[in-house]
C-alpha cells in the first residue's frame, strides 16, 4: 500500500506506510523513500503557519517499549527529512505511539502492515 492523504475541512492527514519508508526494524530512511515525502514537503511548505504533528505507530509484534521507541525515532526521522528540505523544525510535534493505537487487526500480515505507519497532520490556520 502507498501513502494516503486525507483532507477534511481544514485538516490534512498523510498516512505513510513504514514499510515503504524505512529499513526493517530501523529508523533509517531507505535510500529511495516513498515519493510521498517530497509531496509532503511541498504540501507543508504551502502552509507556513501550520503546526505539524508527526506521529509514529507500530504493530504489536515485540516488546512494547521497543515499539514505542522505534515509532518515535521513525517519526523523528520524517521530521528531520522535512527540516532538511527547509521546513522549520519549530513547527513539529513528534510523538511515538508504538502499538497503542492500531487501525487494523494485528492478527494477519496485512493488518499489521497497516498499523506500521507514520501520520503527519496539520490544520490550515484561520486567515483572520
Amino acid at each position: 500500500a502507498g501513502a494516503t492523504v486525507i483532507h477534511v475541512g481544514d485538516v490534512y492527514r498523510a498516512i505513510l506506510p513504514v514499510d515503504k519508508l524505512f529499513y526493517l526494524n530501523s529508523h533509517r530512511l531507505q535510500h529511495d523513500p516513498d515519493p510521498m515525502l517530497e509531496q509532503l514537503v511541498y504540501l507543508v511548505q504551502g502552509v507556513p503557519d501550520a503546526f505539524i504533528t508527526i506521529a509514529g505507530f507500530s504493530d504489536e509484534i515485540g516488546d512494547a517499549r521497543y515499539r514505542k521507541k522505534l515509532s518515535y525515532e521513525q517519526a523523528q526521522s520524517v521530521a528531520a527529512y522535512l527540516w532538511m528540505k527547509g521546513v522549520d523544525r519549530k513547527r513539529f510535534r513528534v510523538i511515538g505511539y508504538g502499538k497503542s493505537r492500531p487501525i487494523a487487526s494485528n492478527r494477519n500480515v496485512i493488518g499489521s502492515a497497516f498499523n506500521r505507519r507514520i501520520e503527519v497532520s496539520f490544520r490550515i490556520p484561520d486567515p483572520s
